[in-house]
């Protein structure tokens, strides 16, 4: 779940208010330094994703599945 658009505003202006560096400000709200970045050019979030979804093969993650309980047993 996206952080919300007040919580990154917030931040944002600690950040800003205090003069905090990228690094300190990821570190006292527990957040990716990545992320505070992105939200300095837009701290709105979206609905997409970076990538598109992937479709799985079901047989090779049955294949996949079957041998991990295999190695448990």
């Amino acid at each position: 779940m996206p952080y919300s658009a007040q919580f990154r505003k917030k931040l944002l202006s600690v950040m800003e208010k205090e003069k905090l560096t990228l690094e300190e400000t990821a570190k006292r709200f527990d957040v990716g330094s990545a992320s505070i970045s992105r939200w300095k050019l837009n701290p709105e979030p979206t609905n997409t994703r970076n990538r598109p979804a992937q479709k799985i093969d079901m047989d090779k993650l049955k294949k996949d599945v079957n041998w991990g309980q295999s190695q448990c047993q």
